[in-house]
């Protein structure tokens, strides 16, 4: 027998190649990827730009009511029903004008119109007209906020201690050339922080405080005397410039208020040892009226927003005479801005008024009966 060798090697042969060191295979992938490219491509889309016509960008009678600025906007809401209609025929809207004159309203509650009073209510609108004034109520809406932060309801300075001074009589007569020898030298000058500024307005507890730039907590502090022209012993001494101060608000919601307590003190005798020459010259009794305080209690929304809010105290100072006044106004434009905030949170959700919340409610206890 023979024996059998090795099987012999076949030999592959190459693809054949293109220019360009690609092969025939790759110039046809290629080719065939570029014919699907051009049988999916999406032809180009004319671009419709209606801004450069002039025509279709000039404002009509229904936008200058969402254009309109807030001077109109705050002198309508002071407007009586004359004035609304008037209003609406100078923007060239008559009908709006005649529609919400025979419903009655004036500018003083236009405001109040909420979107289902003009879908409903005034009905006689067209699409167009609906909108336009929905755009024209969230304008009134945001002046009539504004103002309602800034009207007053009440508003006075920190009170400060009244000391009142009362001659006492001594015990023996003396010319006042003798008093005014043994008086006492007058105090030092000092330089006082302006008296804290308190305002109630319909949203808004307003603090304005101030505050010494170098950081002093004093409220009150002595001027400083340096000698003047360099030499106190022969020109005396000068009062410096008063130190600088700044001045800031703190805008606390009434939303925010959780309490409001209020105390007052009564009448001090300041008791003091009179000196010999008191004794026998005299000298002035002296009574302090403390003012009494406001504390409110609210919580801090303010700050970084990771932070949890954190409840603080306000320490109002105010006159004994009017500290209940002043703590009942705050109680009752707390609790009715509180009230606003509920309410507006319930039309927020659905329920926009008291028929449709009660509706609610008991469709909620429906299901319960029924089990």
């Amino acid at each position: 027998r023979r024996a059998r060798g090795p099987p012999p090697r076949r030999s592959r042969r190459a693809a054949p190649m293109a220019s360009g060191g690609e092969t025939v295979k790759t110039q046809e992938a290629a080719k065939l990827y570029r014919t699907l490219l051009e049988q999916t491509a999406v032809p180009e889309q004319k671009q419709v730009i209606v801004t450069a016509d002039a025509d279709c960008t000039a404002p009509g009678a229904l936008d200058a009511l969402a254009h309109v600025t807030y001077a109109e906007a705050a002198a309508l809401l002071q407007a009586n029903a004359l004035g609304v209609q008037r209003f609406f025929e100078e923007k060239g809207c008559a009908d709006i004008g005649k529609t919400l004159a025979e419903q009655g309203v004036s500018g003083h509650s236009l405001h109040m119109l909420s979107p289902a009073n003009i879908e409903r209510d005034l009905g006689g609108l067209n699409l167009g007209q609906q909108l336009a004034m929905k755009s024209l109520l969230s304008k009134l809406r945001f002046v009539a906020k504004t103002q309602q932060r800034r009207d007053e309801i009440w508003a006075a300075d920190e009170y400060f201690e009244v000391v009142s001074t009362e001659q006492v009589e001594g015990c023996c007569w003396a010319p006042e050339m003798l008093r005014w020898l043994v008086r006492a030298p007058p105090a030092k000058g000092t330089v006082r922080l302006p008296a804290e500024r308190y305002s109630l307005t319909e949203a808004v507890l307003r603090v304005v405080r101030s505050g010494w730039v170098d950081g002093s907590a004093d409220k009150e502090r002595a001027k400083e005397l340096v000698p003047r022209l360099g030499c106190a012993s022969c020109c005396g001494y000068q009062e410096v410039p008063d130190p600088q101060y700044k001045v800031s608000t703190d805008n606390i919601d009434l939303s925010c208020i959780e309490d409001v307590d209020s105390f007052a003190y009564s009448a001090q005798n300041v008791r003091r040892s009179p000196d010999w020459h008191e004794l026998w010259l005299g000298y002035e009794a002296q009574t302090v009226m403390q003012p009494a305080e406001v504390i409110v209690t609210y919580v801090e929304r303010g700050g970084d927003p990771a932070d949890e809010p954190g409840r603080r105290q306000l320490r109002m100072k105010v006159d004994p005479s009017s500290v209940e006044d002043v703590a009942q106004k705050i109680i009752a434009a707390k609790e009715e801005a509180q009230d606003a905030a509920r309410g507006h949170a319930d039309f927020a959700s659905g329920f926009g008024s008291p028929t449709s919340v009660r509706s609610a409610r008991s469709a909620a206890a429906s299901p319960a009966r029924r089990r």
